[in-house]
């Protein structure tokens, strides 16, 4: 049986016996991060999701400043318009910041969800949580990795555990 691992912070709804038992029996096994350290290790809490915020202000002021717009955001608008127009300034706002290198691949290198088993220390210095005031170096045994660490980092496999009791 093929098994795989689901990083997960503390929220009622992942915690809870129904949710991880779906997850057990479709051999997914929950890790739960200490409470209140998603801004630490989740990149949307990281970078991506404030900027999402403000690409969707910035998307909604260049929208109201057509005065057609504008009249029809200060009279009623229905909530099918609405749900719409949510939609589309979300669509914009997500194409704007997922199009930022720096800051999509920035925010996972930070939170180490982009850092697998590499000898170079270029990569594990990219590792800068949040409020982290000192990291800790974890030794490598070279002999585990292989040629192809620069293809790891750029094209990273989705890695699966096979066996969760040898893991």
């Amino acid at each position: 049986e093929v098994w795989v691992i689901a990083f997960c912070d503390n929220l009622k709804a992942h915690v809870s016996e129904n949710v991880r038992k779906i997850f057990g029996e479709g051999h997914v096994f929950l890790c739960f991060f200490p409470p209140n350290m998603t801004h630490l290790v989740q990149p949307i809490d990281a970078g991506i999701g404030r900027s999402l915020r403000i690409a969707v202000g910035h998307a909604l002021d260049g929208w109201l400043m057509d005065g057609a717009n504008l009249m029809k955001w200060e009279a009623k608008m229905s909530a099918g318009e609405r749900r719409i127009l949510i939609t589309k300034l979300v669509g914009q706002a997500m194409q704007s910041i997922m199009s930022a290198d720096l800051l999509r691949v920035g925010a996972f290198e930070r939170t180490g969800c982009l850092i697998t088993l590499l000898i170079s220390k270029k990569y594990d210095e990219k590792i800068r949580p949040q409020g982290a005031e000192s990291l800790i170096e974890v030794p490598v045994d070279a002999s585990l990795l292989d040629e192809t660490i620069e293809e790891q980092v750029w094209n990273p496999v989705p890695q699966v555990v096979e066996n969760l009791d040898a893991a």
